[in-house]
């Protein structure tokens, strides 16, 4: 259970986002609708986002506890991408809250699937796969050794 728990946190802190800098809503909206090419990654991911999971239930069956599963269900997840390239992430994992800050750099975009690299304070790196469904909505699949437990399904918040 430590080590899931462990593998949860750390792919979910790289996969972090958010704070509100560049055009306006309208403006950004009004660019990705004319060609999203024109939106730049940066520009799409720079804001606060909000979390939540979503478990693959055919793939954690037998390899999960149902408590482990009902873990991941109720996790919630704020992420703020800063243009800068700081990340930070806020939220609960098993009744506790945290935060932590990283750092953020675009690796490559190919139209709406963005893939970034965050990099923990510890060193730690990691790349993460962002699949937009929208300017406001995008999913980050989340795989350990142990299964395919999902994703975390983010929504922005401004």
């Amino acid at each position: 259970m430590r080590h899931l728990s462990t593998t949860v946190s750390l792919a979910l802190a790289c996969a972090c986002f958010a704070a509100g800098c560049g055009g306006s809503a309208p403006e950004k909206k009004k660019a990705a609708a004319e060609s999203p090419a024109a939106v730049s990654p940066v520009d799409r991911l720079t804001g606060q986002w909000q979390g939540t999971f979503i478990v693959d239930e055919e793939s954690v069956q037998g390899k999960l506890k149902p408590k482990q599963i009902e873990a991941l269900r109720s996790m919630q997840v704020g992420m703020e991408f800063h243009p800068d390239g700081k990340l930070v992430l806020a939220g609960v994992n098993n009744g506790k809250p945290y935060e932590s800050a990283a750092l953020w750099e675009l690796v490559s975009q190919d139209g709406d699937n963005v893939t970034i690299r965050s990099t923990e304070a510890s060193g730690k790196t990691k790349e993460i796969v962002i699949l937009f469904e929208n300017d406001d909505a995008f999913v980050t699949p989340l795989k350990t050794e142990v299964a395919n437990l999902g994703a975390m399904r983010f929504e922005r918040l401004r």
